[in-house]
């Protein structure tokens, strides 16, 4: 979502200043990767695409996950993997072309079922261009369910700082009316 979200406040504190994304020394438990916004990471009207956003957020998980031992390598081996539950995405301001980003990215919270997720894009400044959480689940490759977070990740630390934006953990309202609807064929890299 571009903007304000129409949830109102989040309910937990929001970091205000700048991100430490560009310090030296990270936070311990927090892990960053570094982008270079290409013309392809645009869209039609120059500005940066949320599929581009979403694969710096996504890249930047799945090299801090591999880091701390809960990585998709490790779980393979247990027929196990990660799927993405449920994003919030907030584009504060957007980089542009050329420009160096990076993604902060820490474990922020777990529960039974969902290992959560936290990131913060931004320049080489420290200004904070994108906030978001990620809420993910452990699921069995085979067997196509859902499994309890394992015993091995409890070892995984969750630093001591503010989360970077939250979502109500209901389940979201059903739509009683559609503004505008239109068919879409999923293709193949689309999954």
């Amino acid at each position: 979502m571009r903007g304000p979200t129409a949830e109102g406040p989040p309910k937990l504190p929001l970091r205000t200043e700048a991100c430490s994304c560009r310090s030296v020394d990270l936070p311990s438990g927090c892990h960053r990767e570094d982008f270079t916004l290409r013309s392809y990471d645009l869209d039609w009207s120059g500005r940066v695409s949320l599929r581009a956003i979403g694969g710096f957020l996504q890249e930047a998980a799945r090299v801090h996950a591999e880091l701390v031992g809960a990585g998709i390598t490790k779980l393979e081996e247990q027929n196990l993997s990660w799927a993405l539950h449920r994003m919030k995405i907030d584009i504060v301001e957007e980089p542009g072309l050329k420009e160096t980003v990076s993604v902060l990215t820490w474990a922020s919270d777990s529960d039974r079922l969902y290992a959560y997720r936290d990131f913060e894009l931004c320049g080489q400044t420290g200004h904070v261009y994108v906030r978001a959480t990620s809420g993910w689940v452990l699921f069995d490759i085979f067997e196509r369910k859902a499994r309890k977070l394992l015993e091995a990740f409890s070892g995984i630390q969750i630093p001591d700082r503010p989360r970077a934006l939250t979502f109500s953990r209901k389940k979201p309202p059903e739509l009683e009316k559609a503004d505008l609807q239109r068919p879409f064929r999923v293709r193949m890299g689309d999954i």
